[in-house]
C-alpha cells in the first residue's frame, strides 16, 4: 500500500551514510531514519553567543542519546556498545545537567551495585563485564555516580542504598596501596589497568590516575557519610583522603621541573588541591603542556 514502515525492532544502527540496494524507483522522501533512545527528557537549555559552542553542545546531546538504550549508557553506538562504568562516571555530570536522568541513573546505578563482587571489586561495565579493559577509574562509578545523583537531585535514599558499596570499593582499592599511600597497578596486564585513556600523545602514568581515584572515592565517601549522618565514618575517610592527597603530592611532584608530569598529570593535582606554591607551578606547567600538544 506504500504506507508500511519497516525498521529493526531489537537493535539500532548509527551511520552517516546509507546504501540501499535491490529497489528500483526509490525516492528520498520514501526513506525515514528514526532516532531511538531511552526516554530522558531535556532538562536544560544551552545557548551562548558563540555558534561553535552551541553546535558542539547540540552534537554532544545527539551523541549521548545515541548511547542511551535500556537505561544503560554505552561507550559507542556503532562498535562495542558496552555499558562501561568508566565512560559512565566521566559523562554523568554533563548528562544530569542536560537531561532528567533520575529514572535512567536509578536503574543503571542499581546495575552497578548488583555487579559488584563480594570482595568489593566493581567491573568495568554493568550489568555485564565487557571483554575490553578498565581499571580503578572505571569502578569508581560506584562512588561518583550516586554522589552526583545526590548533588543534582537531592535523593538521600539513593545515596543511602549505595553507601556500603562505596565503602567496599574503597576497601578493595586499599589492597593495592603501597607503604607510602600510592595506589599501584594490581596486575601487569595493561588492559586490566587502564589509567586515563586515548590521550592526545601519551597516557599519564597508571599510578597517578589510580591514586587520584582513590583520593576521589575516599573524599566522596567522607562527604556521603556527612550527608547521611554516619559520623563514625566521616573522620576515617577524611583522613584516608588527606593521606592519599599528600602521598600523591609527595610521589609525583617533581621539584626540578615544578610539575606533576605531562599528559594531564597536573590536572589531577589541581583537582585534588595542593599547597599554594605547588598550585602556581602546576598551573604554569599545565599551560606549557597544552601549548606543547597544540
Amino acid at each position: 500500500s506504500g504506507n508500511e514502515s519497516y525498521h529493526a525492532r531489537f537493535t539500532w544502527f548509527v551511520f552517516s551514510k546509507v546504501e540501499i540496494r535491490g529497489l528500483e524507483n526509490l525516492a528520498a522522501e520514501q526513506i525515514e531514519a528514526q532516532a531511538v533512545h531511552s526516554d530522558v527528557a531535556v532538562a536544560s537549555r544551552f545557548q551562548t553567543s558563540n555558534p561553535l559552542l552551541n553546535q558542539i553542545n547540540k552534537i554532544w546531546r545527539r551523541a549521548q542519546l545515541d548511547n542511551m538504550h535500556g537505561s544503560v549508557a554505552s561507550d559507542c553506538p556503532h562498535r562495542e556498545r558496552s555499558a562501561y562504568t568508566g565512560d559512565g562516571q566521566a559523562a554523568c555530570v554533563a548528562v544530569m545537567h542536560n537531561f532528567d536522568g533520575r529514572a535512567f541513573y536509578n536503574k543503571w546505578i542499581r546495575d552497578i551495585r548488583g555487579a559488584q563482587t563480594p570482595d568489593g571489586y566493581v567491573p568495568n561495565g554493568a550489568p555485564w563485564q565487557p571483554g575490553c579493559g578498565g581499571g580503578p577509574a572505571w569502578g569508581a562509578a560506584i562512588a561518583i555516580m550516586p554522589w552526583e545523583y545526590y548533588l543534582h537531585y537531592g535523593d538521600v535514599q539513593l545515596l543511602r542504598e549505595n553507601y556500603e558499596p562505596m565503602k567496599r570499593y574503597v576497601e578493595w582499592m586499599l589492597r593495592w596501596v603501597d607503604e607510602d599511600g600510592v595506589m599501584h597497578a594490581k596486575d601487569p596486564q595493561k588492559w586490566k589497568n587502564l589509567g586515563d585513556w586515548v590521550a592526545p600523545r601519551q597516557n599519564p602514568p597508571v599510578e597517578v590516575v589510580h591514586t587520584f581515584y582513590l583520593w576521589m572515592c575516599a573524599d566522596i565517601v567522607a562527604r556521603s557519610a556527612e550527608a547521611l549522618g554516619e559520623r563514625a565514618d566521616v573522620g576515617r575517610f577524611q583522613a584516608l583522603a588527606e593521606r592519599t592527597r599528600k602521598a600523591f603530592h609527595s610521589r609525583f611532584y617533581n621539584p626540578s621541573t615544578k610539575s606533576y608530569g605531562k599528559y594531564g598529570c597536573n590536572v589531577f593535582a589541581l583537582k585534588m588541591g595542593m599547597p599554594e606554591p605547588f598550585q602556581n607551578h602546576a598551573l604554569e606547567a599545565l599551560k606549557s603542556n597544552i601549548a606543547e600538544v597544540g
